[in-house]
This record gives structure tokens, sequence and C-alpha cells, in this order.
């Protein structure tokens, strides 16, 4: 199922824009269960019959919005690593930049971790999609002897949940803890362990 009729011209574009950040901050502020799509078109300002001349639904509207936070958070992430010199450095600028974009994006645990509850699927495939990026990278950096690892998809989800809940501690709890610091601990801790012989 698509889940969005692509706009063709600029007012289309911005209409859909307005419908996403609405729906974003109604989301955010209610649940996906008290948002109705009345809310979400009143506060962009826009018709009922606009909402569907893009949308099936709202369900629709959801997971487009889910599957846009995983797209925009990769490639910030690539456009920030694809410069470093090699895999260690890439994990240290990664989780800065994914630190930032927490902070700058308040809505985005509440939106992906509700669904949870809307539907499995959604919240199993983002991460899914993020481990797939993740042990390609893994991959990578083995065969240039950057990493050594014997199960590459192990390592892919501790340093997803790592930069997961490093993100809801300093992102959203704590957000005004210099960020340098928080991951200048990470890498520590990945580059010399954390068991004493």
């Amino acid at each position: 199922m698509e889940l969005i009729n692509e706009p063709l011209s600029d007012k289309g574009k911005k209409t859909v824009d307005d419908l996403v950040e609405s729906a974003r901050q109604h989301f955010y502020t209610k649940g996906y269960n008290k948002t109705k799509i009345k809310d979400i078109t009143s506060s962009a300002n826009t018709s009922i019959g606009a909402f569907y001349l893009y949308f099936q639904d709202k369900y629709s509207l959801y997971k487009y919005i889910v599957e846009q936070y995983g797209l925009e958070i990769r490639a910030k992430l690539k456009e920030r690593t694809g410069k470093v010199n090699n895999r260690q450095e890439a994990e240290r600028q990664g989780l800065v930049t994914f630190i930032e974009l927490v902070r700058e994006n308040p809505d985005m645990y509440n939106i992906l971790w509700e669904s949870i509850y809307i539907d499995k699927e959604i919240f199993f495939n983002y991460y899914h999609d993020f481990a797939k990026s993740y042990i390609r990278q893994i991959e990578l950096a083995s065969d240039k002897g950057e990493v050594s690892v014997e199960n590459p998809e192990v390592l892919a989800y501790i340093l997803i949940g790592a930069h997961t809940f490093l993100g809801v501690r300093y992102g959203m709890m704590k957000n005004d803890e210099d960020i340098e610091v928080v991951a200048d601990e990470f890498m520590h801790i990945l580059e010399n362990g954390i068991f004493t012989k």
C-alpha cells in the first residue's frame, strides 16, 4: 500500500508538509488514538478533503511519519559520518549526531515507540532497517580490519541499543549535558571494554 499520493505542485507539497507537521504535534501531545483527522487538518489550516487527497487514512499518515524519521536520521548520519577516516570515528560522530537529532525532534521517541501498540511491524521494521544498514557498515569495517566481530547483527543491535538509550538519557531527560563528553565516554567503553580481568 502506498502511504502517500505524492503531491505534484509546490502548493501540494506545502499542504503535505503542513499535514505532517500538524500530525507530529498532535501524535506527540495527545497520542495516536486521541488524535482525529479533523484535529490534524484544523491545525494545518487545510480541509479534510485535502487530507484524503494525499493520505488514505490516519494510519497511513502515521506510518509515513515513522518512515520519514528513519530516512531523515539515516541521511543525516550518512552525511555526518561520510567524511570520517574510520569506523571508530564514524561511531563517535554517529552518536553525537543522533543525540543532536533527538534534541531537535523531541516528538520522535513518543511517536515511534507508540507504534508498539498501533502496529508492532512498524516498530520492528524501523529498527530492522537501521540494523541492515549498520550490519553493512560493520562488515565493511571488518573487511578493513577496523572491527573484530563474529556476528555483525549482534553488534549492530548492541550499538543501536546504546545509541537509543543514550538518546533517551542525554537527548530527552537531560538535554543540557555536553554531548562530546558523553561520546568520549561511550568510545572509551567501546575501545577498552567493560570487564576487568
